[in-house]
């Protein structure tokens, strides 16, 4: 989800020359580790960083979703609070890391049970989502919008934008029961989401830190900078960064296509460890990138590729309520490719991997 629904911000860089190549070594320590120069060993080229050339609007930016990265977004609600709606059976991540997520245990409809999609009582809560920030570009402040059958409230959190003065919301999303039974005018939940939000206030202005979450899985991933890649990739390309206010995405394209055919993107995602390949399993689809399983897939022109980081070591909080499901960190990158073989998507997966494992 991300910083979505704020003004779009454009921002060009110059990627300086070097090699194109993906090279082994150790990434620098100590210093700020989005801005400093890297290094990866006598024989490889060192790069600037890709926000050296940005202007200070977009630099800000950036360095604000260093910030966020190291908020625990399960720290932006009241715990007491959200159990007032409903029997909590987990609290977690969701897929998007931006997101925390709480379910609730909704009792099932009489005889339902044994069914392959069981049908729940319909008209409570059966979950609520929150963490997503953006920045309040419409004036729309503090805000509820139902969209029947659930409902999302936004709130101030306290941060304003340096360069435009406008405010960051935080997002909380309530999803009711039985929306799925065709109930004529289903309980939105926004009375009960905006009970929650409101009292959060104290938690949304002063959060803890990812790294200390006992809900969270603690991946290495979600502390690396998306566009962390553009330091090296495209040597003398010029390109631009299409959507600078997402957290964990990296979105761009070269200067100057008008066509967009050579967007591509860079996200790191939760997936759920049971719906993922086995690691030993090879196949046309399926292949290791420096030592990572990564699926590749097709659509026309389109490629992507899915590199599972953390499949060997799938991830829970540590909090009973969060031990199921297990998670593993995924990076996904996707775009267009002239070639039939995907080859040059794969090398922007290559160094996107490399990245990580060097963080």
């Amino acid at each position: 989800m991300g910083n979505r629904g704020g003004a779009a911000i454009t921002a060009t860089v110059l990627l300086l020359a070097g090699c194109t190549q993906a090279t082994e070594g150790e990434a620098l320590k100590g210093g700020d580790p989005a801005m400093a120069t890297r290094s990866n060993s006598a024989s490889a080229p060192s790069f600037p960083s890709y926000r050296e050339p940005l202007d200070s609007a977009v630099q800000a930016q950036l360095k604000r979703n260093d910030e966020v990265r190291k908020v625990d977004p399960c720290s932006l609600i009241n715990i007491d609070a959200a159990a007032t709606l409903g029997p909590i059976k987990y609290i977690g991540t969701d897929k998007q890391a931006s997101d925390c997520r709480i379910e609730y245990d909704v009792p099932l409809l009489p005889g339902q049970e044994g069914e392959m999609l069981p049908k729940h009582v319909p008209g409570l809560v059966s979950s609520i989502s929150f963490g997503s920030r953006l920045i309040d570009s419409f004036g729309r402040g503090d805000s509820v919008m139902s969209l029947g059958g659930s409902c999302n409230v936004y709130r101030i959190s306290g941060y304003v934008e340096a360069a435009t003065g406008k405010p960051e919301t935080v997002s909380y999303h309530v999803s009711m029961s039985g929306s799925d039974l065709g109930v004529d005018d289903p309980r939105d939940g926004c009375d009960d989401m905006v009970h929650v939000a409101d009292a959060s206030s104290a938690q949304r202005h002063n959060p803890t830190a990812r790294a200390d979450s006992r809900y969270l899985p603690h991946s290495k991933l979600m502390t690396v900078d998306p566009c962390a890649p553009l330091d090296s990739i495209g040597a003398t390309q010029k390109v631009e960064l299409l959507k600078p206010q997402e957290v964990f995405e990296c979105e761009y394209k070269n200067a100057g296509d008008s066509t967009g055919q050579s967007k591509r993107s860079i996200r790191h995602e939760f997936w759920n460890y049971k719906d993922l390949p086995h690691p030993k399993r090879t196949g046309p689809d399926l292949r290791d990138v420096r030592g990572v399983k990564t699926r590749l897939s097709k659509s026309g022109a389109q490629c992507t590729y899915t590199a599972y980081v953390d499949l060997n070591d799938p991830l829970t909080g540590s909090d009973p309520k969060s031990q199921f499901p297990q998670w593993v960190g995924t990076l996904l990158v996707q775009g267009d490719d002239t070639n039939s073989d995907c080859s040059s998507l794969l090398a922007v997966t290559d160094e996107a991997v490399r990245r990580y494992q060097e963080q």
